[in-house]
């Protein structure tokens, strides 16, 4: 969808530092979930507003996960009983 060499400079190794895999082994279903525009726009998502955060993301995460309702758990395989246990589960892991 992109030229060779655009391919290699912005996305080849950026999906390998991202899912330690090379796109060629990833599904395809993966692969076409990351949108290629062919424009001039630089913005990632075409809505008609996009912020930051003012400070940053790291600022922000730091804030949101300070909370004392939140619990972080580094390094932990995630189990189905862990959906029982919380309102909510966010697990970030492998690519599916």
């Amino acid at each position: 969808r992109c030229g060779k060499r655009l391919y290699e400079l912005l996305y080849k190794y950026y999906t390998y530092k991202q899912w330690h895999m090379m796109p060629d082994k990833l599904p395809a279903a993966v692969v076409g979930r990351v949108p290629i525009y062919y424009d001039d726009n630089d913005l990632y998502v075409r809505g008609k507003t996009q912020k930051l955060p003012s400070r940053g993301y790291t600022w922000m995460f730091e804030r949101i996960l300070d909370h004392p309702n939140i619990a972080v758990s580094l390094n932990t395989p995630f189990e189905h009983r862990m959906m029982s246990q919380f309102n909510k589960v966010v697990h970030t892991g492998p690519i599916d």
